[in-house]
């Protein structure tokens, strides 16, 4: 992973090509990947201010969750978010010196924001890579799919889930 962009250079660049796709009115889709908060101890990008928080990996995440607000504090200025969905999500559960390692779970990080979200309501909490598929389709373009492939989608209201949440 190592010798790659820092993430806080890659969310400046991809929110730039954001707001100039957004600005040509037509759909789109940008998909990013960051690498910055990779475990063992994470890659702290040069612009990181030092701290004294240890070890390095929360460090890097502290950095990173910075310069994600930034990124969406940007494009909330730019007035994206009136027709565009975020979504944020993991590839595995964390895997570094803290936090709870999850090991053997499926279960992915997920979040989304944006306008076109906030009507719909989570009737799962938590997914795992074969829900994303039915769970965007919903977010992006307001298709229902309760089901496809594999997976669910986390705001169809059939599922036969013991918790039910009003907000993510």
């Amino acid at each position: 992973w190592d010798g790659g962009v820092n993430d806080d250079i890659l969310l400046e660049e991809a929110s730039k090509k954001i707001v100039e796709l957004h600005s040509e009115s037509q759909k789109f889709n940008v998909t990013i990947m960051t690498v910055d908060n990779h475990a063992s101890d994470g890659f702290l990008s040069p612009r990181c201010e030092t701290n004294k928080l240890n070890p390095q990996i929360a460090k890097v995440i502290k950095c990173t969750n910075r310069f994600i607000s930034k990124f969406i504090k940007n494009l909330e200025k730019e007035g994206v978010f009136e027709n565009t969905v975020l979504v944020i999500m993991g590839d595995h559960n964390f895997m570094g010196t803290i936090g709870d390692q999850g090991f053997g779970t499926r279960e992915i990080y997920f979040n989304y924001y944006g306008d076109l979200s906030n009507s719909s309501k989570l009737y799962k909490n938590k997914l795992n890579h074969f829900d994303v598929f039915p769970t965007i389709i919903q977010l992006a373009l307001g298709a229902k799919l309760p089901t496809a492939h594999l997976g669910y989608n986390i705001f169809n209201s059939q599922l036969n889930v013991s918790t039910k949440i009003e907000s993510y």
